[in-house]
């Protein structure tokens, strides 16, 4: 009797193919501060030359922001401005009023973007979020008499025992 050679199936190395990920050509892209991407559609920025009211905004998250300033009476958008992740922006000449805030943040602003079903051009890409601080406590009063105004400051970000409150809206919210 012959020995049978044994014959084993050696199996090919089975090379899957590797998944990319999609790198968006707007990644790190970002707009300058103080940009009001969103102008055409809640109107050019109000400014009142006779009025000194100010408010720095502080951003001190990983995000970008766009932040809104709205007359709490009217629901008037009056300013939108774009502030970079880690800087500090000052809205100035702010007329006098009371306002809340509006903000949509997130990274990598794509320009050709549309959003709100068409309605609009240009938004963030990834960590996109909204929110808004509009609570009676909340709202900020500006007042410019003539013999003295408002100066303020507003941190985008947590700080402990700060006082104003911010909730999660979605985009149809945000751009009421």
């Amino acid at each position: 009797t012959s020995e049978q050679p044994k014959i084993e199936l050696i199996t090919p190395n089975v090379y899957k193919p590797k998944e990319f990920v999609k790198i968006s050509k707007y990644k790190g892209n970002q707009l300058k501060n103080g940009a009001s991407p969103y102008n055409s559609y809640f109107g050019y920025g109000i400014y009142d030359k006779n009025c000194h009211n100010e408010i720095t905004f502080k951003n001190g998250n990983s995000s970008d922001a766009i932040v809104c300033l709205v007359n709490y009476y009217t629901g008037k958008t009056i300013r939108n401005e774009y502030i970079r992740k880690n800087t500090n922006f000052k809205m100035t000449n702010i007329p006098n009023g009371i306002y809340y805030i509006k903000v949509f943040s997130g990274n990598d602003w794509n320009p050709e973007k549309v959003i709100v079903n068409g309605k609009i051009k240009g938004g963030f890409e990834t960590n996109v979020g909204f929110s808004i601080s509009n609570d009676y406590s909340d709202l900020l009063k500006l007042n410019d008499d003539g013999y003295k105004y408002t100066i303020g400051s507003i941190t985008l970000y947590q700080v402990p025992y700060g006082n104003m409150k911010s909730e999660a809206i979605n985009e149809k919210d945000f751009f009421k």
